[in-house]
């Protein structure tokens, strides 16, 4: 049996702790380096749903200044994302009459207190007016820090068009009523003789 001298064991002791920690600190580093990469893989993708998603999606800072504006919201308002990013949301892109508004729900957010549902209308490149349903959802940083705002849109604006276009057609049908030349009147159901309602001051004046 080999004895080895005190000095030598201690030496060869202290190397094999320093390899220890060395290998040991190695995995850590690469188990570290594996978790920042499935991370950043995770952000890369969450980055692609949002630019790509087929919902309008748009974001601000503390200050008001666009920091999120994605390839759907790009594409329904004409401006570009380096065009809109840095500018101030609602003085730059909201229809003058509902800014004081939109700018009361920004800051309600930027305070913890999200909104659903409100409605906001976007002023276009080629300045038409799209309609859009929001939910203003607070943006925090890990520490949960309150660090913005953003904005997931529904695009109403054709709903709009048609309801509008609808009220459009029944005020005009209701106009050709009230001036036709000829009495038109309602009755009751089942053919009832009683005469419910008046539709024109003529119907009126010819039935006494």
């Amino acid at each position: 049996m080999v004895v080895l001298p005190w000095g030598l064991l201690l030496i060869l002791f202290t190397v094999w702790a320093c390899l220890f920690y060395f290998f040991s600190n190695l995995q850590d580093v690469t188990e570290s380096k594996r978790h920042d990469r499935a991370v950043a893989a995770m952000a890369n993708e969450l980055r692609q749903l949002v630019d790509t998603a087929n919902a309008p999606i748009f974001g601000i800072d503390v200050f008001g200044n666009v920091n999120e504006w994605n390839d759907k919201t790009a594409e329904i308002t004409g401006f570009s994302k380096e065009e809109a990013f840095n500018k101030p949301l609602v003085s730059t892109f909201i229809m003058p009459k509902l800014r004081r508004s939109i700018q009361e729900v920004m800051d309600s957010a930027l305070r913890g207190d999200e909104t659903s549902n409100y409605e906001l209308e976007f002023c276009t490149k080629s300045d038409e007016i799209r309609y859009l349903l929001v939910n203003a959802t607070t943006r925090r940083d890990e520490d949960s820090n309150i660090v913005g705002v953003v904005g997931v849109a529904q695009d109403v604006t054709e709903s709009k068009r048609h309801d509008r276009a609808v009220a459009a057609m029944a005020n005009e049908l209701r106009q050709l009523v009230d001036t036709a030349n000829a009495p038109i009147f309602g009755i009751g159901e089942l053919g009832s003789d009683q005469v419910l309602r008046s539709l024109h001051s003529l119907a009126s004046l010819v039935l006494g």
